[in-house]
């Protein structure tokens, strides 16, 4: 019955379908272990950099600073992942005959923990324990020396230009960039200011050219 109450509960806020989550639910229910698990949630979205203590966030554009209030909402996020794994492991023991009694307990466990509710304590212990996890990931992915590190890339509103093949392309995490700029890329894009000047210091049109090869 209690078990039926938070399926009831559940369904209700988020449907009957499976989701499409990862498995994070090896290990004990503790700050430690819930550690862990946000790194596995969160990897590729958040980036810790340990000099500064400092969390970088990817908003689809460029990883940006993740102050607390973010960091909280990320934590706070492991709960509801915790849930929807509960009713994973639930629809699991439909098909699982032989061991549906204990695929159910722990549906119900990990239901019951992920009900409870957390304060701001426990999910700033759970981001400080998953720290270690995020630099041992970065260091081992080299990811520390790949920030801003490509003098080639400018990092446009619309996209990324690369001097180095002369081509636009699109957002990616991979860029590591932690900068933007104002403006957006226009290929098309006339400049009549830098032409003219352009043209009053170097009148030999050749010689325009040329600097404008190199």
């Amino acid at each position: 019955k209690e078990l039926n109450s938070y399926l009831c509960k559940y369904v209700d806020n988020f449907g009957t379908r499976k989701k499409p989550v990862i498995h994070t639910t090896h290990g004990d229910f503790d700050s430690a272990a819930n550690g862990v698990r946000f790194f596995l949630i969160t990897q590729y979205n958040l980036l810790y950099l340990p000099e500064g203590d400092e969390w970088l966030v990817w908003n689809g554009k460029y990883w940006d600073r993740c102050y607390d209030k973010h960091l909280l909402s990320y934590a706070e996020n492991v709960f509801y992942h915790l849930k929807h794994e509960a009713y994973n492991i639930f629809r699991d023991s439909v098909l699982a005959v032989d061991m549906k009694k204990d695929i159910e307990d722990e549906a119900l466990a990990l239901f019951k923990y992920a009900s409870t509710n957390k304060g701001k304590k426990e999910c700033l212990e759970m981001v400080d324990f998953s720290k270690s996890r995020f630099v041992q990931s970065q260091k081992e992915q080299k990811i520390f020396d790949m920030v801003n590190a490509n003098l080639n890339v400018i990092n446009l509103q619309n996209g990324v230009f690369n001097l180095a093949d002369m081509k636009f392309y699109p957002h990616e995490r991979g860029y590591f960039q932690t900068k933007i700029a104002g403006v957006e890329y226009v290929p098309d894009a006339e400049c009549p200011l830098w032409c003219d000047f352009l043209e009053m210091v170097l009148p030999n049109e050749p010689i325009r050219r040329y600097l404008q090869k190199a």
